[in-house]
């Protein structure tokens, strides 16, 4: 049996006449390293914001960490971190901007954490 980090089924969200989000199924398995990609509009902002329960789903389920989105929401919380991209590198970047890899988000030596073994 396969451990999941992330499930969701049949999750739906609409803002008002726009479907955000319509019938995502996903699992994700616990260790994995796993992207959303898609065209602008493709409901990837709303699937982070409901999995991290930031928003609430019009229908469907999802758990995260073994917790329900929207009944245990604080006990998700407590299990993850998330952080966006919009604050970390500007679009035009100036010459004094620093790089991602110069973040210090994106680079675990410049917080002092240590190298996840291999």
């Amino acid at each position: 049996m396969t451990d999941f980090a992330i499930i969701a089924d049949g999750v739906h969200k609409r803002y008002r006449r726009v479907r955000a989000l319509n019938g995502l199924d996903l699992r994700v398995p616990s260790g994995a390293v796993y992207g959303l990609l898609g065209p602008n509009g493709s409901g990837k902002t709303t699937a982070v914001r409901v999995l991290t329960t930031l928003l609430r789903c019009d229908t469907g389920r999802a758990v995260v960490a073994g917790f329900d989105v929207a009944t245990s929401a604080d006990r998700v919380r407590e299990r993850i971190a998330v952080t966006g991209t919009a604050d970390r590198v500007p679009r035009k970047r100036p010459a004094t901007a620093r790089t991602g890899r110069a973040n210090p988000a994106g680079d675990p030596a410049a917080l002092r954490f240590p190298r996840a073994p291999c």
